[in-house]
């Protein structure tokens, strides 16, 4: 199975929270298992620094208007694992952190960037994709890539699965719903049924309502998110999907840190 891993951030390229530490782990033990991985993420300078031999750049075209659009392949550093980065300058060369400024304000075309990076992981899903490798499966983290399922849908991609992964429902990527004309999605998703939630576009909710299979970080944490009290307003829908919602427990990577060879342990 192919398996496209889509995120805002992983380490040691950039890292926020504990997405990044997800990002920068996971992949690497479903590629033990034997599954043909890669990692999308924005080609932010940090990470351009980091990263060890660039392979080919191919060009996914200028299709918002943002300036041209390209996916950098290359690898993780001190690993095989294949990374493939967006490169637009327009949207993500500049300093200061992947979501914010250098004074902590959001990037003012947040909205923006994080639509290119989930047209760039959906574009891949069609089988003429410049790529040359199409995923059997999407996977998508957090709000900066919920718009990868809704493109899926829209975008006549449907064979190519995806599944949508809650990190933390407290941040859901809400903007104007002029967002959906540019970035190229029919404004008949804007709607309750939909990716419209109290007036604004959530790319949250896109994730939650039009991917295949919805996951969070714990079977505790996914019951939690269907009650009022910790819904974030999305308790309504979480409900409606929690069929097709599962709670995976987050494990350890042992190659950082293993109890049964920390020499702070007793035992040890």
């Amino acid at each position: 199975m192919k398996i496209l891993f889509a995120t805002s951030e992983a380490y040691p390229l950039v890292k926020t929270g504990g997405l990044a530490d997800v990002a920068g782990a996971l992949p690497f033990a479903l590629a033990d298992l034997g599954l043909d991985m890669r990692i999308i993420m924005p080609a932010y300078p940090q990470a351009l620094e980091k990263i060890g031999t660039r392979g080919k750049s191919v060009s996914l075209g200028d299709p918002f208007a943002s300036g041209a659009m390209e996916l950098i392949e290359t690898t993780m550093p001190g690993s095989e694992m294949k990374l493939l980065l967006l490169d637009c300058p327009s949207l993500f060369d500049r300093p200061g952190g992947p979501y914010q400024r250098a004074d902590g304000a959001d990037w003012p075309d947040n909205d923006m960037r994080f639509a290119a990076l989930s047209y760039a992981a959906a574009a891949l899903a069609a089988p003429d994709n410049p790529l040359g490798w199409q995923p059997d499966l999407i996977h998508a983290n957090d709000w900066q890539t919920g718009l990868i399922p809704a493109y899926l849908e829209f975008h006549g991609h449907r064979d190519v699965k995806s599944v949508f992964t809650i990190h933390n429902l407290q941040y859901q990527g809400r903007f104007s719903r002029d967002i959906l004309d540019r970035a190229g999605i029919p404004q008949s998703a804007f709607s309750p049924e939909g990716l419209e939630f109290y007036g604004d576009a959530c790319y949250l909710k896109s994730g939650i309502f039009y991917a295949d299979h919805i996951t969070t970080v714990s079977r505790t944490y996914a019951r939690e998110i269907q009650t009022h009290q910790f819904g974030w307003g999305m308790e309504g829908i979480l409900q409606a999907r929690s069929e097709r919602l599962s709670g995976i427990v987050n494990g350890i990577d042992t190659d950082v840190w293993s109890p049964g060879s920390d020499p702070f342990i007793p035992r040890n």
